[in-house]
């Protein structure tokens, strides 16, 4: 969060290696997935897909269907930034599902907007549209109003 992208990597290598030392496996993915993010945000592409990747496969392995969702949406927008539209649109897709699935409203509801932003930077305007005014719908059940006002600003983009 303070852009200590360095330090917050070895904090993670480190505690990676705690968790796998004491066999928490569920602590040494999640710190992996943290360390794909931290890529990401690097804007390394490339390496944070592959490591995000091997988290997904990992909680996949150990049963944990919120740290699949998690990669999931990680590596739709790792291929929206990436220009791999329809790649990026499936993958969120596939995020929002799974966030549906385990009852996670907010994050389902955020993939229903990045979706939206995708479609709307492909040029697909109808279709961005309703799946921003869906997203936007989504917030307001759950009471997001931040959710509900970025949703409304993507679509003033649109108009």
């Amino acid at each position: 969060m303070k852009d200590k992208y360095t330090e917050a990597s070895a904090s993670f290598t480190q505690a990676r290696k705690e968790f796998l030392a004491i066999g928490n496996i569920i602590g040494a993915t999640q710190c992996l997935q943290s360390l794909g993010n931290i890529l990401r945000m690097q804007d390394n592409y490339a390496e944070a897909f592959n490591i995000v990747m091997e988290a997904q496969k990992q909680f996949l392995n150990i049963g944990n269907v919120l740290g699949v969702a998690q990669c999931s949406q990680i590596l739709g927008e790792i291929l929206f930034m990436q220009d791999n539209y329809t790649e990026a649109s499936n993958t969120v897709m596939d995020a929002q599902r799974q966030f549906l699935e385990i009852g996670d409203g907010f994050n389902a509801s955020k993939c229903l907007q990045h979706l939206g932003d995708i479609l709307s930077i492909q040029a697909k305007y109808p279709e961005a549209s309703n799946i921003l005014m869906e997203a936007q719908k989504q917030f307001s059940v759950i009471g997001n109003v931040v959710g509900m006002a970025q949703s409304v600003q993507s679509l003033g983009n649109i108009l």
